[in-house]
């Protein structure tokens, strides 16, 4: 009898801890969208640097 609860228990343990991984891999995988928008409007910034098209860039993808 035991043994079953202990598996039942490490069951739900295990479905909770995939649940938190997918739920901390899809905030990973925004966070990381967000970040190369930054990253790619501030090289498109350093690219023309002084352009004004360039800073309304960083301005778009800092509101976003």
């Amino acid at each position: 009898m035991r043994t079953t609860a202990g598996t039942w228990i490490h069951r739900r343990k295990l479905a909770a801890m995939r649940r938190d991984t997918v739920r901390r891999a899809r905030l990973s995988r925004e966070c990381q969208q967000v970040v190369q928008r930054v990253v790619q409007a501030a090289w498109a910034a350093h690219c023309r640097a002084g352009s004004p098209v360039a800073t309304v860039a960083v301005l778009r993808a800092r509101q976003a």
